[in-house]
């Protein structure tokens, strides 16, 4: 049986249901321009807010479908960040902080993420040429009273020259018995210089540290970082290595050390986000790489 829709068409004015095909319901047909025009800005509004509320349904649909799927897969999004490791006991974990963390209260650092226990603290402790980490004595003190085995890094400046960067870290660092080797942190390439001049100034800067300290520091990238520009250069040095990818370790070969899983650890006695380490390998490995 033929049917008839009798609300075929609206009003392109304000959206009324009309019977009759045409443009506009009788109201619209017999006002002002200006009446009229107050109709369609109305429709407009009218419009947008179907829109933004359509939009809104469906972003957050797929927000959940997305996040459900995440959660169910075989490594889903708590895994990325925690669960691969924080799942193995046996493992020491530890943090990394700087100045970007504030004052940290330490008499509350015990645990990552209220479960597994921290073992051990890095910390910046100078950048460049003439730069300390504002909170770096303090840090150094508090992370020593209670106990805490720690080391310190320096963030390292391409434009900047090694002895002057080393000279600044020898500077403010002094280690004993108990802490960590020093660390080297480079991150970037030089605009101005080529990579091969770059590696003769980080080996620059490890040879004068090497030499006061009298222990072959550490060092820090990424693991991008490393597998395009230190890997093959630096095979005397053991690595300290970033990867917050959902991987099982952050470079497929054995020559990392420490690995920075994640930078969305949570601590308590200190607010926002904070930097979460493991060390490759067993205790009597972690105490063979304290200085004796």
């Amino acid at each position: 049986m033929h049917t008839h829709n009798t609300h075929s068409h609206t009003c392109l004015a304000c959206l009324t249901p009309l019977v009759e095909e045409k443009h506009l319901c009788d109201d619209c047909l017999h006002a002002t321009p200006t009446q009229r025009r107050r109709a369609f800005e109305k429709t407009k509004h009218k419009i947008a807010f179907f829109y933004i509320v359509l939009f809104a349904t469906l972003f957050y649909q797929s927000h959940e479908k997305l996040h459900n799927n995440l959660q169910t897969a075989s490594f889903g999004y708590e895994n990325l960040f925690f669960e691969p490791l924080i799942d193995e006991p046996s493992k020491l974990y530890g943090i990394d902080i700087s100045h970007y963390q504030g004052q940290v209260k330490w008499d509350k650092i015990n645990t990552i993420n209220d479960s597994m226990p921290i073992s051990f603290v890095f910390m910046r402790a100078t950048v460049g040429k003439d730069n300390e980490d504002t909170e770096f004595k303090k840090n150094w003190e508090e992370a020593g009273k209670i106990g805490m085995i720690k080391g310190a890094y320096h963030y390292y400046r391409p434009y900047e020259h090694p002895h002057a960067q080393a000279h600044n870290f020898i500077k403010h660092v002094k280690l004993q018995k108990g802490d960590f080797p020093p660390i080297l942190d480079i991150e970037s390439k030089s605009k101005k210089k080529s990579m091969k001049v770059l590696k003769s100034e980080l080996k620059k800067w490890l040879h004068i540290v090497e030499r006061h300290y009298k222990v072959k520091p550490i060092i820090y990238t990424s693991a991008s970082y490393y597998k395009s520009y230190l890997k093959d250069d630096f095979k005397e040095y053991t690595f300290w290595l970033a990867n917050y990818n959902n991987v099982t370790q952050p470079v497929k070969d054995e020559n990392w050390l420490f690995w920075q899983y994640s930078c969305t650890g949570r601590i308590s006695g200190i607010q926002g986000d904070v930097d979460l380490n493991i060390f490759n390998g067993t205790r009597n490995d972690f105490e063979y790489y304290i200085i004796k």
